[in-house]
């Protein structure tokens, strides 16, 4: 039986209780909750942030967390503190992760995933303020300054030194992070890269040749390049997708002609849009 706090009217179900709180008391369940069912011990805070956490039901009170986010923060402090489980949960997921992309290679969705998630991200960062990706995505944001600074030395010392010497651990590292963005289909195997993905890689490549030889003339208030709000692209006017559908030269794309400095959230949207034509280009370029 499930008694009112307030008349001492008894109920067969909590449901019935609630009902009658609300209609007959004019109440809500969670104040019902908190003047006379809320233990001393109960804070009614999430045990992650200190924020108000979630009221559940009459019956279950409050939840030990306020949002999806800290619960699986809890979950994850949950399960390390038992290191057997921590360590078969991440060992199956690990070969859930592996599976799921083995089978997107094998499906052909690789490329549209990536793209996705690519577009999304940049849109995202778009909208953000330098502060609020540094906030976002900097892991080492609450450790005191003076642990913090002495442990970017430390990992900026290492990489230097790795990366500055000719070793065979060196050469390991390189072509094992390659192999992982291959399995992943984050880049095409070298062997696999088609006449397309030729042509788009010699075109950026003698893009940011013909960038550095004339920033002066492109970039003359030397505007910010890079994602987020603020920054900017180095743009092609006739796309490279349509360069190579029309089999124009890699040195035309690639020529002060077909290049401009525009905003980044501007290029998002044109993505492989055109704002010159083909004929525009090569009366340019040839005078």
């Amino acid at each position: 039986m499930f008694e009112c706090k307030i008349c001492k009217r008894e109920f067969n179900c909590s449901s019935g209780l609630g009902r009658h709180i609300s209609r007959g008391h004019h109440i809500s369940a969670k104040d019902y909750y908190i003047q006379h069912l809320q233990k001393a011990e109960e804070s009614g805070k999430c045990e992650i942030c200190g924020n108000d956490a979630k009221f559940k039901t009459i019956t279950l009170g409050f939840s030990i967390v306020c949002s999806h986010k800290c619960s699986g923060i809890h979950s994850f402090a949950k399960q390390k503190a038992d290191i057997n489980t921590y360590e078969k949960k991440q060992e199956a997921k690990s070969k859930k992760m592996k599976d799921t992309w083995a089978q997107r290679k094998k499906d052909g969705t690789v490329k549209e995933i990536v793209d996705k998630i690519q577009i999304t991200r940049a849109k995202t960062y778009e909208e953000m303020t330098p502060e609020e990706r540094k906030e976002k995505h900097d892991y080492m944001r609450d450790m005191p300054a003076e642990e913090k600074n002495a442990r970017i030395a430390l990992m900026r010392d290492a990489s230097v030194e790795f990366w500055n010497t000719d070793s065979e651990e060196k050469d390991k590292a390189y072509k094992k992070a390659v192999k992982t963005k291959e399995d992943k289909g984050l880049i095409t195997p070298r062997d696999q890269i088609n006449e397309s993905q030729k042509y788009k890689e010699l075109v950026r490549h003698l893009t940011e040749k013909t960038y550095r030889k004339n920033k002066k003339l492109l970039n003359p208030l030397n505007l910010p390049r890079g994602m987020g709000r603020g920054k900017y692209h180095l743009d092609h006017k006739f796309s490279v997708s349509m360069g190579y559908i029309n089999n124009i030269p890699v040195e035309i794309m690639a020529s002060v002609y077909n290049l401009e400095i525009i905003e980044s959230k501007e290029n998002l949207v044109k993505h492989a849009d055109c704002s010159i034509t083909k004929e525009e280009l090569l009366e340019a370029y040839y005078g």
